[in-house]
């Protein structure tokens, strides 16, 4: 029997982190959400992998839009590096020009953002799909970052050049210019969060969040405590003034949010302590608590690790709680039964979100896996199957399998043996 890959395999972490020494606005959410998700992506899993956490799991939308992102500050830092006055003159122009165009830019930040991702054993089998993929939407992602700079203001750099600080992140108040990706933090109360791009002029200060997707209600509340996070760093911004505008860009519009002012810096302030005193609260058990939910379960990356999601009364939750078999994932626990050939099996589900459990199926494999044995239960995530249907009908066992659901491998599924 040839070894199981570890890949494959059912892992707890080896450690389970610590709550975070420093909060930001996506780690605050995910614990909000699910503490047991962020737990168990933030252990650590040496049989893996030598790097922190679980192996992500990656996908296009955001690959998509962290390529755009560093499209963006690539065009932006050049700017400062070149000296160039204006977003909009025509020395900005040489700069694209020079870079190669925004196809060029583009199609360097996709190699280098999957370049990140070279180590990763989740990714592997599916990589050069991902970069096929990737490579038929760099016309779209390049008629997005065209408009999310074409969004942007004309604005003046300081006088004399470029000071250090703008150029390599010291330390010391910011000075006029652009700034992107720029870290502000609030260090006694433990927050940081990075700002796509500060700009800072004689009437104060702009910060933009670039969106790559479409609006959401978090957009606004992330801004604003990028905003106050802004207002809080003593560092940067030693006077304490309050954002002169907040703004986020979409590929379709720019949105104006109102900066936060007076008391309510104040009330945001401790509402957040609130927020971040309960978040490490609950990251005090061992497991953490699991918060099942369709508008969590579906796009966690680390479900297959959890022991809650795959109850039949979860399962049950979340269908009774969708409004279209679509909006939810394909997932199976299934029994190996018998093997039809090398990449075919006949099985028996033992949990599903939309087949009754023990209905024979058979398992289809893309390509033979010599690891899989009968009396293995398997998790399958993102299987290919037809929607259910009244006239569905399981198998008899040993008899005519013609009738049973076909559960289909495809480039997205991933299997996992209990």
């Amino acid at each position: 029997m040839a070894p199981i890959p570890p890949l494959h395999i059912i892992l707890s972490p080896a450690a389970w982190p610590q709550a975070p020494p420093e909060m930001t606005f996506s780690t605050l959410r995910t614990i909000e959400e699910c503490p047991r998700r962020w737990a168990l992506s933030n252990g650590e899993y040496p049989a893996l992998w030598a790097k922190p956490g679980y192996p992500p799991r990656l996908g296009l939308a955001a690959l998509s839009g962290d390529i755009q992102h560093k499209a963006v500050e690539t065009v932006l830092k050049a700017l400062v590096e070149r000296k160039v006055s204006s977003l909009h003159s025509p020395e900005a122009v040489t700069v694209l020009r020079d870079l190669g165009g925004l196809s060029t830019v583009l199609r360097n930040c996709l190699e280098r953002e999957l370049g990140t991702w070279a180590d990763n054993p989740r990714a592997a089998c599916m990589s050069t799909w991902l970069h096929q993929q990737l490579e038929a939407r760099l016309p779209t992602m390049r008629q997005r970052v065209q408009v999310l700079l074409a969004r942007l203001p004309s604005v003046e750099l300081a006088p004399g050049g470029i000071p250090q600080s703008a150029q390599s992140g010291g330390g010391g108040r910011l000075p006029l210019g652009i700034h992107p990706e720029r870290w502000l933090s609030h260090p006694e109360l433990g927050w940081k969060g990075k700002a796509d791009l500060l700009v800072i002029s004689p009437d104060g200060a702009c910060i933009f969040d670039f969106k790559t997707g479409d609006p959401k209600p978090d957009h606004v509340h992330q801004l604003q405590l990028y905003g106050f996070l802004w207002t809080r760093d003593t560092r940067l911004n030693p006077s304490g003034m309050p954002p002169l505008r907040l703004l986020l860009c979409y590929d379709t519009r720019t949105v104006e949010v109102p900066p936060l002012t007076g008391d309510q810096i104040d009330l945001f302030e401790r509402q957040l302590v609130e927020q971040t005193s309960t978040a490490r609260q609950g990251l005090g058990e061992i497991p953490p608590l699991a918060l099942p939910g369709v508008d969590r379960c579906p796009y966690c990356p680390v479900r297959h690790l959890c022991s809650e999601y795959w109850k039949p009364e979860t399962q049950a939750l979340l269908v009774r709680e969708v409004e279209r078999a679509t909006s939810l994932p394909n997932d199976f626990e299934v029994n190996l039964f018998r093997r039809q050939n090398a990449r075919q099996w006949d099985v028996r589900i033992g949990s599903s979100l939309w087949f009754a459990e023990e209905q024979w199926a058979v398992l289809r494999l893309t390509r033979a896996m010599d690891w899989l044995q009968p009396g293995m239960r398997l998790r399958v995530l993102m299987g290919s199957s037809p929607p259910p249907t009244p006239s569905d009908s399981p198998a008899s066992e040993g008899g005519d399998q013609d009738s049973a659901l076909v559960i289909t491998q495809n480039a997205w599924t991933e299997l996992y043996v209990l």
